[in-house]
């Protein structure tokens, strides 16, 4: 859902860059956790944002801003670790039956 602000409102841009603040501060961490390029800081963001989305919060009284907006409760069990090894599988159709199926990844 995209919902613009009013221009020139210092109220609410002040929310906006504590929102930004925190989710940086929040993609930070398992970056430096996992000893992760910088290169991989979109997905760090991307990670914090998908985290902070189901993650219960004091303005909505203790509910998780997913479940607020779809109506779906989410189970965590599909988390992974970030920034472990993982494999990408191949799609090449010109591949021998000795070649790779999978490229090593990291998470």
């Amino acid at each position: 859902m995209h919902i613009t602000s009013c221009v020139d409102t210092l109220q609410q841009n002040g929310r906006v860059k504590q929102k930004s603040r925190h989710i940086l501060n929040v993609a930070r961490a398992p970056r430096f956790q996992a000893s992760l390029l910088l290169r991989f800081w979109s997905e760090c963001v991307l990670v914090a944002t998908y985290l902070t989305n189901r993650t219960p919060t004091k303005l909505l009284n203790s509910k998780i801003p997913y479940k607020v907006m779809f109506g779906v409760s989410r189970t965590y069990d599909h988390v992974k670790i970030f920034g472990c090894l993982c494999y990408a599988h191949n799609h090449e159709t010109n591949r021998d039956k000795f070649d790779t199926w999978a490229t090593k990844c990291v998470f």
